[in-house]
């Protein structure tokens, strides 16, 4: 019983941290300066390109951290509320997003960043093929979707399909 009250307590905190994050990351959103300058500061930055991973689950985005953090800077982010914010301090030049996050979706969260920056160059992750998961990340404004476990291969072909990574045999600016 006792466990069950603590992982119900547990459940309840995560959630009013959530909500405390969704908060956060919608001041970030408007704070009008920093979302205008995304573009700029992703076009001017000079070492190597940036990469934001979204990705709840440890082994995933350990596997994902270990292959892409050799030749990119990497972002780290757990769910869509940090990732938000994340996003819009570090201008990415890739984002590859979870669509099944705790608190915002995947969807949800690639919805919020596209509406501060609308050049947002985005890769859906999930381990859910469903049609309708793919369909909707495509509305999203996803540019492409990888199905969990991906291989090192795919995920570097991902990220050079990126008009804005730099170096490393993808497209030079």
């Amino acid at each position: 019983a006792l466990g069950n009250a603590f992982y119900s307590y547990q459940k309840l905190a995560d959630k009013k941290l959530l909500s405390a994050r969704r908060f956060e990351a919608y001041g970030v959103m408007g704070d009008t300066n920093k979302v205008s300058s995304i573009p700029v500061r992703r076009l001017r930055r000079e070492d190597s390109s940036k990469i934001l991973v979204v990705e709840d689950d440890r082994f995933t985005a350990s596997y994902t951290a270990g292959i892409l953090s050799k030749e990119y800077d990497l972002v780290l982010s757990r769910n869509g509320e940090e990732s938000i914010i994340a996003y819009i301090e570090n201008a990415p030049d890739i984002v590859f997003l979870d669509i099944h996050l705790p608190g915002l979706s995947g969807h949800e969260t690639l919805a919020a960043i596209r509406a501060v920056d609308p050049g947002v160059f985005a890769v859906m992750l999930s381990v859910d093929t469903a049609k309708n998961n793919i369909v909707q990340a495509s509305e999203t404004g996803a540019q492409s979707y990888l199905k969990k476990p991906f291989s090192k291969e795919r995920l570097l072909q991902a990220v050079r399909t990126s008009p804005y990574v730099r170096g490393n045999g993808a497209n030079e600016h």
